[in-house]
């Protein structure tokens, strides 16, 4: 137990998964391991400890935060029994600087990412997605998702 609420909250989504059977509906469980003031953690085995407790709850697919390591974040994507996705992360000060952080991501093994600020924070977003489409789905270099995007 790492804090005092997460066995609460990993009942809560066992309760979801279990629920969810009955519907025969996968669950996506976004989870975070934070620090002692709250933070977000982003250190590799915070992420490894909470995408175990995700897996071990019933998750069907797992939503976590990039470490910044490729190979700590490839071990832990490796690891896993069920899709791993992550999280976009933090406002980037640069679509480059976002796109980068997505390919590590996908050099990695993640199955995928979900992208909210670092779209909705630049000012052509249509030319954002159709970035990070590029690199996620297309395997682009974070230059070649630019310049197809008309950056």
């Amino acid at each position: 137990m790492r804090g005092a609420t997460e066995g609460a909250y990993l009942k809560i989504v066992a309760d979801c998964v279990r629920e969810a059977a009955r519907y025969d509906l996968p669950v996506i469980c976004h989870i975070y391991p934070r620090t002692r003031d709250l933070q977000i953690s982003f250190t590799p085995e915070d992420i490894a400890w909470a995408v175990r407790c995700a897996v071990e709850v019933g998750a069907d697919v797992v939503k976590t935060p990039y470490c910044g390591n490729p190979s700590a974040f490839a071990q832990i994507v490796a690891e896993c029994p069920v899709p791993l996705v992550a999280a976009g992360g933090p406002q980037s000060a640069t679509l480059a600087d976002a796109l980068a952080m997505m390919a590590a991501v996908v050099q990695s093994g993640a199955r995928g990412a979900t992208v909210g600020r670092n779209v909705w924070g630049f000012g052509n977003i249509t030319a954002a997605v159709h970035a990070f489409k590029a690199v996620i789905h297309d395997a682009r270099s974070p230059q070649e998702a630019l310049r197809a995007a008309n950056l």
